[in-house]
């Protein structure tokens, strides 16, 4: 969302030494998975590249069928 690109610019800008936000997904627990968030220095050999309105994710492979047809929001309150 427009709201979500926004806030990934503001995170970036805040660290000029990363490329990207990488997005991967992690077991927790019986109930599922969660996802995870990281800044990213380089671009790994499996990650898939998205780009939106001038920001840059990257999807580690573990996540892009977990991920496939997702929408990511931001939302503050």
């Amino acid at each position: 969302t427009e709201s979500a690109v926004r806030r990934v610019k503001e995170l970036l800008q805040a660290r000029p030494d990363s490329l990207a936000l990488r997005i991967g997904v992690r077991q927790r627990g019986c109930n599922g998975l969660s996802y995870t968030l990281d800044y990213a220095k380089e671009k790994k050999k499996m990650d898939e590249e998205v780009n939106q309105d001038g920001v840059k994710l990257f999807i580690d492979p573990k996540a892009q069928l977990t991920l496939l047809g997702t929408e990511m929001d931001f939302v503050q309150d």
